[in-house]
């Protein structure tokens, strides 16, 4: 036995089907969330004895109720700081955003036979005659991008067509035409013997599986991954079954949504895309092709899907979908937590948390990290073994938001002169304090949501006075960036109070300001992320 590290302490997650029992990991994966800290611990205090008339030794004391409140400080992340959203506020509505892109920059003109492979179709460069996939080399590399892209958008291969080409030299540019995540299934390769002398630009490596329909799928035909067997039905369906659609877009579009949505550990190994005619399975990070594990599709019922089973791949990137967050809902979630320390080993599983507050705080720089207050039911005694599962499944890889990329606006218009600001959020929770057993409280029920922020700023203008003079409502919003993705925190309706500016030296003025939001006319406020998460159900 070692001694535990915080280095090495494993935060597994689950959202709860019954508040306070943690779900089963044969039928509900658990998510692997990455932490700052976490002070999520029962506690059960002693009370002394208060008996006379047994002389002055002290008698044994009595166990009092249990109690398991703590802050988990989290990154605030492209991908797993959902989670938390999901937790605090309920499960977002999730529209389509970005498209996904891609370049091919070519350092030189393509060889005579040089290949570009675009989403499975080969295309040749040759000298002269182009016919069918075959692109003409011109004059100048200039001219032969242009040949490219009149062949490539001319294409009436289907797999091809769903992209748009266009010519930017050095670079060939390819931007999906819807958006989601369905485009970051789009394969791309170029030769390098023959040379094509093309760089791609803009893609990424993924393991990925895919399901390339020829026609609708029919009744009771299937498709197996990971020993789970999925069922396309043509009305009904229940269990791992799938409607099928009006047509295959919809059939698809329909399987993906499922999947995405499904928490059983062989499904939750990818996240899944689909777009016209094919079903993508794309790989969670850290689960190898040979863990993923897919079999020929039924032919009899006829599924006409033919499978390309899971490899390593090079995909256009960028295409994204929005998740927005509520705050207000009636009823919240309630998931468990397993805290493990491998090197004892002890791992103890905390159940019915629910999420009480956000604390997040803004600055010119450092790391960007959000202090989650949870109220929990209670804490198992801990085991040598986990009981969240082997495999737990990553949102994705830690892509973290950064202080630096910070913004603040008001009335749509960027605010300056601001120091630093805090965003404040709380559930009202009020344990359920009833007499059981266990000692333990019986639920935590929602309050009054509370909205606000701190805000410091430099006095350089009078906009923030004239606001709290005025006792106008504005709209404030708090934003970050990280490549296609963001986040943004957006309060339609606050008030501002009227506050001091003291003058302490030499130095700049600076006021302080707690400012509340109003859900009067509409929610108070509103969280919008955006990345490649499918689902946070």
């Amino acid at each position: 036995m070692g001694r535990g590290l915080g280095s090495n302490t494993l935060q597994a997650a689950a959202l709860e089907s019954t508040y306070g029992s943690p779900p089963n990991p044969a039928a509900r994966g658990y998510l692997r969330l990455p932490m700052v800290s976490s002070a999520l611990g029962e506690e059960r205090p002693l009370i002394e004895s208060d008996l006379l008339g047994l002389g002055r030794q002290p008698q044994d004391p009595t166990y009092d109720v249990a109690t398991n409140t703590g802050d988990q400080v989290v990154p605030v992340d492209v991908r797993s700081f959902g989670c938390w959203l999901a937790l605090l506020m309920g499960q977002p509505t999730t529209t389509t955003s970005g498209a996904a892109t891609a370049r091919l920059r070519f350092a030189a003109q393509p060889a005579v036979n040089s290949t570009i492979t675009i989403n499975g179709t080969a295309f040749t460069f040759v000298a002269s005659g182009a016919s069918g996939a075959q692109i003409n080399i011109g004059t100048d590399l200039a001219t032969t991008i242009a040949n490219a892209v009149t062949v490539l958008n001319a294409s009436a291969v289907a797999g091809v067509a769903l992209a748009t080409y266009a010519a930017a030299s050095p670079d060939l540019t390819i931007t999906l035409d819807d958006a989601g995540l369905a485009g970051n299934g789009f394969t791309l390769a170029a030769s390098t013997s023959p040379a094509s002398n093309a760089a791609l630009v803009g893609t990424v490596d993924r393991i990925m599986a895919r399901w390339a329909f020829s026609n609708q799928p029919a009744n009771n035909s299937t498709i197996s991954i990971n020993g789970q067997t999925l069922t396309f039905v043509s009305s009904g369906a229940s269990g791992n079954q799938v409607n099928i659609g009006a047509d295959l877009a919809a059939t698809l579009t329909a399987t993906a949504a499922f999947l995405n949505a499904s928490r059983l550990p062989a499904f939750m190994k990818a996240t899944y895309a689909a777009n016209a005619t094919t079903l993508f399975a794309l790989v969670r990070p850290g689960i190898a092709a040979a863990d993923y594990v897919t079999a020929a599709p039924s032919s009899s019922p006829a599924s006409n899907a033919t499978l390309t089973a899971a490899a390593a791949v090079t995909c256009a990137n960028g295409g994204t979908v929005q998740h927005v967050f509520t705050v207000g809902a009636l009823a919240l979630p309630s998931a468990s937590i397993e805290l493990g320390q491998p090197d004892v080993p002890a791992f103890s599983m905390h159940y019915g948390i629910r999420g009480n507050q956000l604390r997040i705080g803004l600055a010119r720089s450092g790391l960007l990290n959000a202090t989650v207050g949870l109220i929990a039911k209670g804490e198992a005694t801990a085991t040598t073994t986990t009981a969240a599962g082997a495999q737990l499944f990553s949102p994705g890889v830690t892509t973290r938001f950064a202080q630096a990329t910070g913004s603040i606006s008001r009335n749509g218009a960027a605010l300056g002169s601001v120091v630093q600001a805090e965003i404040t959020f709380s559930n009202n929770l009020e344990a359920v304090e009833t007499i059981q057993a266990d000692g333990r409280i019986e639920d935590a029920d929602p309050g009054m949501v509370m909205v606000g922020a701190n805000i410091t700023t430099r006095y350089a203008d009078t906009v923030l006075m004239d606001d709290a003079t005025n006792q106008a409502p504005v709209a404030l919003s708090f934003g970050w960036v990280n490549g296609p993705y963001s986040l943004t925190f957006a309060m339609p309706r606050v008030f501002l109070p009227r506050t001091k500016r003291p003058v302490e030296g030499p130095g700049g003025i600076q006021a302080q300001a707690t400012i509340t939001a109003s859900g009067a006319l509409a929610s108070a406020m509103t969280v919008t992320l955006i990345n490649d998460v499918p689902s946070y159900a």
